[in-house]
């Protein structure tokens, strides 16, 4: 099998190939470089809105699917759709064929008000913050703090209560078959899906028109990366910027901790890991 139609990358964004406080892969560009030219498939797969990862993508003039809201659509773009999606039937969005995996946004935030009131709890909602405000929570720019806020199936919210009222808000969502889950910055509030869901959606696309046995690699750093990466065929954990790694469930011989956070990690691992199966 062509060694560019046996991979596929599914990488996290914030903290993992972008920089916490930059927002900047220039650090990874060696590694991108490397995945493009062996035409291997980087697929974002972020908390970031549909808007942003369109963004993302056409700033990079990459041409392949990505994930968005924590696993809760996909995306592929309509050049791709004949040959990666052929029963695709829905409508095109700015250019994309789009699933939607998640619970609609309205069911979410009418849940996490009634528990801030039910619970008494201190907490800063999306939809209650105005571009400007979420600018300085997340570090983006206004006019890119419009596109974060700009949902279909998450609900962020800026969590500034206890841990232990994050588990009880949490266990409250679970039983209306919603969930909390922790990023690098916010708290997701969103249906039962996750990252690992829509990658195994996107990677059964590629399986059925274009590899039956391509492998799977994921990067990530946060909790909301977790069921991903113990999911993919082999895992990379981005650091933390203090070095803490995240903790998952994963042999050794498929798992490599990244030396760095953030880009140079990202960068540095895609090498050590092309370079070990090159060797096979």
């Amino acid at each position: 099998m062509e060694f560019s139609k046996s991979i596929i990358v599914f990488t996290d964004l914030d903290g993992t190939l972008l920089d916490h406080d930059t927002y900047s892969c220039e650090a990874a560009a060696p590694a991108i470089q490397d995945l493009l030219q062996r035409q291997i498939p980087i697929i974002p797969c972020t908390s970031k809105t549909f808007d942003e990862g369109r963004l993302f993508m056409q700033e990079r003039d990459w041409s392949n699917p990505f994930i968005f809201e924590n696993g809760g659509g996909v995306a592929v773009p309509e050049n791709l759709i004949m040959e990666l999606w052929p029963g695709f039937n829905g409508d095109l969005l700015s250019g994309y064929g789009v699933r939607l995996l998640g619970v609609p946004r309205t069911r979410l935030i009418e849940e996490a008000q009634r528990l801030k009131k039910m619970l008494a709890l201190n907490i800063e909602l999306a939809s209650d913050m105005g571009a400007d405000h979420f600018s300085q929570l997340t570090g983006l720019s206004v006019d890119a703090a419009a596109l974060a806020l700009k949902r279909k199936v998450s609900e962020p919210v800026n969590w500034l209560d206890s841990d232990e009222s994050l588990q009880e808000f949490n266990r409250q969502l679970q039983s209306v078959s919603l969930q909390a889950v922790k990023g690098g910055r916010l708290v997701s509030v969103q249906g039962n899906n996750n990252k690992a869901n829509a990658a195994r959606f996107v990677t059964d696309l590629y399986r059925t028109t274009v590899a039956v046995n391509c492998r799977t690699v994921a990067l990530g750093d946060a909790a909301n990366d977790r069921e991903m990466l113990e999911w993919a065929d082999f895992a990379i954990v981005i650091p933390k910027p203090s070095g803490e790694h995240l903790s998952i469930s994963k042999p050794d011989t498929d798992l490599i901790l990244a030396s760095a956070a953030g880009p140079a990690g990202w960068n540095a691992a895609i090498k050590q890991l092309l370079k070990l199966w090159a060797l096979h």
